[in-house]
């Protein structure tokens, strides 16, 4: 179970700690608010190492006004609890906190429970 966290968010929002994996040596811990309107997971830009060796990919993507960029991605593992995620294609964007998308939350068991400010995930 993770608490929610309000000091960093108005209203409070469903937040994990996780650690990104970019190779053998490269690892991050990271925050991550459940995002359900997110299509794909994004981490914080200033989190990717600019050294090999690591995988980059592109895509392309959308926002709320529709307008379609093609953006730089990069492939990591991330772990949280008892789950890990290997080689997924993440979206780097700014931000201080990442985002955990569709694209792994729909592999999930996931409650919110608002009046309680807690998130579980496949019950814990």
């Amino acid at each position: 179970m993770w608490p929610y966290d309000s000091d960093g968010f108005d209203p409070p929002a469903a937040v994990l700690e996780a650690v990104l994996v970019f190779s053998k040596k490269l690892r991050a811990s990271i925050r991550m608010q459940i995002d359900s309107g997110a299509d794909l997971t994004c981490i914080p830009s200033h989190l990717v190492p600019t050294s090999r060796p690591i995988r980059f990919g592109i895509t392309y993507v959308s926002g709320y006004d529709g307008a379609i960029t093609k953006r730089k991605t990069v492939f990591v593992s991330i772990l949280f609890g008892e789950h890990r995620f290997e080689n997924i294609e993440v979206l780097p964007i700014e931000s201080r906190t990442g985002l955990l998308g569709r694209d792994l939350l729909n592999a999930l068991e996931v409650t919110l429970d608002g009046p309680a400010r807690s998130l579980l995930i496949d019950g814990q």
